[in-house]
């Protein structure tokens, strides 16, 4: 029988806890890398069923967090369906996570079209906000503003790869 003293428990939860985040960023490495290899498949879909899809998938996020999540504006979007699901995921994940503690998170995702012909998607939250010195710094590779929270730094990074892979910034 093998007792372990207190500092061994904290040493070994240590441990656990560090190979959870290598896998983490091992999963997020290889997301990165696929959001500039995979080929682009591009599809007609509808962006208000995709944001109603991560909503499910988010459904108790949503609900411990009491969170809204609306779609509003124009149809279809032509994109990589698949990709675009990691981009809004991701968005709309953070929205939640990075909320003010005192206001319920309240989302907005709007499509737009345009005369010039390209689609125009904003995605908006009452968040805590970035810092404009800070706005070009959360989108590059393991650069995290919140240090407290879980997380790589490298989901918005992957949202910026699959956006500019779409022609867009």
């Amino acid at each position: 029988r093998r007792v372990l003293f207190r500092s061994q428990a904290y040493a070994l939860k240590a441990i656990e806890t560090g190979a959870q985040r290598a896998q983490q960023m091992i999963r997020d490495l290889l997301s990165y890398s696929r959001a500039d290899n995979q080929s682009l498949n591009v599809t007609s879909f509808d962006l208000r069923e995709l944001v109603e899809e991560i909503k499910e998938d988010f459904q108790g996020l949503i609900r411990q967090y009491k969170a809204q999540v609306d779609t509003f504006g124009d149809n279809p979007i032509f994109a990589d369906r698949s990709l675009m699901k990691h981009v809004f995921q991701n968005l709309i994940q953070n929205a939640i996570v990075y909320s003010r503690p005192e206001e319920i998170p309240k989302i907005k995702v709007v499509a737009e079209s345009k005369s010039d012909g390209f689609m125009y998607i904003e995605v908006s939250d009452n968040g805590m906000g970035i810092a404009e010195q800070d706005l070009e710094l959360v989108f590059r590779p393991f650069k995290r503003l919140d240090k407290k929270t879980p997380g790589t730094g490298i989901g918005l990074a992957i949202c910026s790869r699959i956006i500019e892979r779409h022609g867009s910034k």
